[in-house]
C-alpha cells in the first residue's frame, strides 16, 4: 500500500519513477495526490504505462486524487468520493476479510478543510478494519512545522476536534517525521508534517504486524508512505521472479542497480535533513546533490 503526493505525473519519467516505487514496495493498492492529470486523460496514461493496473478517477477528484490497484490481487469498491477524499472497501483476493481505506488530499484552505473533517466524521464508527492516509495539508500539533510561521492553536483546532471523535488514532510510522519541504535555501527552508496515517482498533486487532514508513524519493517535495505486513500470502504474491532479475543482470546489465544507487545518493541527504532540519552542513550537502 502506498500514498504519495507526486506533484504532477504528466511526464513519462515521473510515471516510471512511481512504478519503480510500487515494485520496490510490492504495492497492490495505493493513492496518488495532486497528479495534475485531468480525468479524461487518466485512461491514456494507464493504457500506455500502467499495464495490469486498475484505477479510479472522476470529474470530482480530477487532478487531485487517483486511486489505483492490481485487480489480480485486490478487489476495490468505491463507496464515497469527494474533492478531498475517496472512501472504499477492499478485499484481498483469496481472503475472506475486508477492510476499508479512506485516502485524503486536504485543501490548502482551512475553511475548505472543515468540509473534510465533517465528511470524515459522517462516515461514523466502522466495525471493520479501517485505515485513513494521505496528504491532509493540515497541522495536528505544535511540533508539525520547523521553520516559517509559528503554529497557533487555531491552526490545529479543527484537526484535533476531529480526532477527539475517536473514530481512529494516528498510526505510529517509522521514517521521516517531516514529510514535506519547500526546498528553499538555508535559512528559508521549511519542513512540515502534512502526510499521516490513521487506523481504528479493528485494524490493529486484525493486522497487528502492519507497519508504515515515510520515505523520500527524488520525484516530489513530499515523502511517500509505504505500508506492509497485511498477510504473508500477499507478500509472496508480490515477489518478483528471480529468473527475471537474473536475465536483467546478465542480458541487459545492472541498470536497475545503477539507478537505485543514484537515487539513494539523492534521497539519503534529503532524509537526513528531514531528521535534522537545523543542521547547516546537511543543507550544504542537499544543495550540492
Amino acid at each position: 500500500m502506498v500514498g504519495w503526493n507526486v506533484r504532477g505525473m504528466n511526464k513519462k519519467e515521473k510515471q516510471k519513477a512511481i512504478l519503480d516505487v510500487c515494485k520496490e514496495n510490492k504495492v497492490g493498492f495505493g493513492a496518488l495526490f495532486e497528479t495534475k492529470v485531468k480525468h479524461e486523460k487518466i485512461h491514456e496514461v494507464f493504457e500506455n504505462n500502467f499495464h495490469n493496473w486498475d484505477y479510479f478517477s472522476s470529474p470530482i477528484t480530477s487532478g487531485r486524487i487517483l486511486v489505483f490497484w492490481q485487480a489480480k490481487f485486490v478487489k476495490v469498491d468505491i463507496l464515497l468520493e469527494e474533492p478531498q477524499l475517496v472512501h472504499c472497501k477492499i478485499k484481498v483476493c483469496g481472503q475472506q476479510k475486508v477492510f476499508f481505506a479512506t485516502v485524503v488530499y486536504g485543501s490548502n484552505s482551512m475553511g475548505e478543510r472543515k468540509k473534510l473533517w465533517d465528511k470524515l466524521a459522517s462516515i461514523g464508527q466502522l466495525n471493520n478494519p479501517w485505515i485513513i492516509f494521505g496528504d491532509f495539508n493540515a497541522m495536528f500539533s505544535f511540533q508539525d512545522r520547523n521553520g516559517g510561521r509559528q503554529i497557533l492553536a487555531k491552526d490545529i483546532a479543527d484537526a484535533q476536534d476531529w480526532l477527539a471523535l475517536g473514530q481512529v488514532e494516528e498510526f505510529k510510522c517509522s521514517g521521516a517525521h517531516y514529510t514535506w519541504s519547500n526546498k528553499h535555501e538555508v535559512g528559508d527552508r521549511i519542513f512540515s508534517k502534512l502526510d499521516r496515517v490513521f487506523t481504528n482498533d479493528y485494524w490493529l486487532e486484525s493486522f497487528p504486524k502492519t507497519e508504515a514508513c515515510f520515505k523520500w524519493d527524488c520525484v516530489s517535495d513530499h515523502s511517500y508512505c509505504s505500508g506492509g505486513g497485511l498477510n504473508k500470502m500477499v507478500q509472496k504474491i508480490f515477489r518478483v521472479k528471480h529468473v527475471l532479475k537474473r536475465f536483467n543482470r546478465e542480458e541487459v546489465g545492472d541498470v536497475v542497480l545503477d539507478y537505485k544507487l543514484a537515487k539513494e545518493d539523492f534521497s539519503k541527504p534529503q532524509e537526513a535533513l528531514a531528521f535534522n532540519p537545523t543542521d547547516y552542513s546537511l543543507h550544504q550537502v542537499v544543495s550540492q546533490v
